[in-house]
C-alpha cells in the first residue's frame, strides 16, 4: 500500500508540474499572439507608407519628365484650347 501511495504522490506531483508548465505556456502564447497582432499592425502601416512614398516618387518622376508642373498645366491648357478650336472649325464646316 505504501508503494501505491508513493506512486500516486509522484504522479500527482508530475501532473501539478505539467499544469504549471501548461499555464506558463498558455500565458506565453497569449503574449506572442498579442505581439504578433502588434507586428501585423505595424507591418500594415509600413506597407501603406511605402505605397504612398512609391506613388509620390512616381508622381515626381512624371513631373520631372514632363517639366515643371506649372509648364505642364500651361501646355495642357493650350493643347485643350487648340483641340477645342479644331472641333469648332469642324462643326462650322459640317453646318455649312
Amino acid at each position: 500500500m505504501a508503494e501505491t501511495s508513493v506512486l500516486l504522490s509522484g504522479i500527482d506531483y508530475k501532473v501539478r508540474k505539467l499544469i504549471q508548465e501548461y499555464e506558463i505556456l498558455k500565458e506565453r502564447c497569449r503574449e506572442l499572439k498579442k505581439e504578433n497582432d502588434q507586428l501585423r499592425t505595424t507591418l500594415n502601416v509600413q506597407e501603406e507608407t511605402i505605397n504612398r512614398i512609391n506613388q509620390q516618387v512616381n508622381n515626381n518622376t512624371i513631373i520631372q519628365s514632363l517639366g515643371s508642373e506649372k509648364e505642364t498645366i500651361e501646355k495642357s491648357q493650350k493643347r485643350i484650347q487648340h483641340l477645342i478650336a479644331e472641333i469648332d472649325q469642324c462643326l462650322n464646316m459640317l453646318s455649312r
